[in-house]
């Protein structure tokens, strides 16, 4: 167990302190009750760096929540360093994770797997399936982020094993429908769109509305690349659907917690428009719209006004409603 420099001065002056004080009572310092001592003041050290480690795990994973990637990296290099310090490995492969993800969000994605690397070989020394398997899913998504569609692939495929063997169904559905999106990027749309349903089916089956939410925006994605808009509004209204009931049951959440997963989720919102409106569906787009609460929606009518005033009836279509 490695301790700095600062924390063996530290001891040494509380060893001391119990000699000194041994010394002025008379009491005799037998080689037991020394070491017994100096164990205690080790362990208490020991505790209560790994408390504020875990602290500034903690505070990273809250700006990190908000999109203060900055603050959450010095959080978590941190924690890091104390981690090492006292050998907390099941701490440090943690952050290591979190770093990844911090510098993959940033899209410095080359650090982003120097990290996502040193947690996998940290969850391989204390045996964790499951993170060695999230490791795995996370050097895929960095890998497909830089194009390297093949690789993504591979390291998913040995996520998706290692998943399906531990029995984990929201892991297997998140490898599954990673492997939908690098074959989505690959064109090979046939593959993805198996994959993609694959991962729709359990995330429904385990009742996880976030990964369905995300699956059905995905297969609106392809869809709309395919150039079938009917299709595409189609999984983009019922994803739709689905952020909409998350966004309203985390109302009671701190509101930058909501504006953060609104601006994340508002990407599947304005292509649902985008598509309503190539279709001259300009009622619906609008009502898409509205549900974010958005300048876009200002926007929008001004654009639209001479073609709203030409007459044209919309109606609202009832389909996935």
């Amino acid at each position: 167990m490695n301790y700095c420099s600062k924390e063996l001065a530290k001891l040494k002056s509380w060893i001391l302190l119990l000699l000194s004080l041994f010394g002025m009572t008379g009491l005799v310092v037998t080689p037991l009750l020394f070491v017994s001592f100096t164990t205690s003041v080790l362990a208490q050290t020991q505790s209560d760096k790994k408390a504020e480690a875990d602290r500034l795990l903690q505070q990273g994973n809250q700006d990190f929540y908000v999109s203060q990637y900055r603050e959450a990296l010095q959080s978590w290099q941190k924690a890091l360093e104390i981690y090492r310090d006292i050998g907390e490995l099941y701490g440090e492969g943690a952050v290591l994770d979190s770093l990844g993800r911090a510098y993959n969000s940033l899209r410095d994605y080359p650090k982003a797997i120097e990290y996502y690397q040193q947690a996998l070989v940290i969850a391989r020394k204390i045996g964790t399936s499951q993170g060695e398997a999230a490791s795995l899913n996370n050097l895929g998504n960095a890998y497909d982020s830089l194009g390297e569609y093949p690789k993504a692939i591979d390291f998913h495929q040995q996520s998706l094993a290692i998943f399906q063997a531990i029995g984990d169904r929201q892991g297997k559905a998140q490898s599954l429908g990673n492997l939908g999106n690098a074959y989505d990027s690959l064109g090979e749309y046939p593959k993805a769109i198996d994959f993609y349903q694959q991962s729709l089916a359990i995330f429904q089956a385990i009742g996880d509305r976030e990964g369905e939410g995300i699956t059905l925006s995905n297969l609106g994605d392809l869809y709309k690349e395919q150039e079938q808009p009917e299709l595409a509004i189609v999984f983009y209204k019922q994803s739709v659907i689905i952020r909409d009931g998350i966004r309203q049951g985390i109302q009671v959440l701190e509101r930058q917690l909501q504006e953060s997963y609104t601006e994340t989720v508002a990407g599947t919102y304005r292509s649902l428009a985008d598509l309503l409106l190539s279709q001259d569906r300009i009622y619906e787009a609008q009502q898409v719209l509205e549900l974010l609460k958005l300048q876009e929606i200002q926007d929008f009518t001004r654009s639209q006004r001479a073609r709203s005033l030409s007459g044209l009836k919309i109606l609202p279509s009832n389909r996935c409603s």
